[in-house]
């Protein structure tokens, strides 16, 4: 019998997971998103530095529209910015000394 490995089985579990994710969900302005908390200021500033494309939506002759959050990016985003945290924690812990 052929079993799946464990990193065939979470591909397949993280594919699965994708596939209840909306393709873009719309930014509130109260509160955070649904999908991942964060406030809508924070993704303002994730598109100001480049990490992350917001669509805007709005009809010909009004004013207002909506903001949508491509899924695809604020999980590119997300990681990205996990892993850049990681290394700057590293980085700090090794880079002082508590030598006096």
């Amino acid at each position: 019998m052929n079993h799946p490995s464990l990193g065939q089985r979470s591909a397949a579990l993280n594919e699965s997971s994708k596939a209840h994710l909306p393709l873009c969900a719309p930014l509130k302005p109260r509160g955070g998103d649904p999908y991942f908390g964060l406030s809508r200021s924070y993704w303002y500033n994730l598109e100001r530095k480049g990490y992350i494309v917001l669509k805007r939506l709005r009809m010909h002759g009004n004013r207002k529209g909506r903001v949508l959050l491509s899924m695809e990016d604020a999980e590119k985003a997300i990681e990205l910015l996990s892993q850049d945290s990681k290394v700057v924690k590293l980085g700090g812990c090794l880079g002082t000394s508590n030598d006096h």
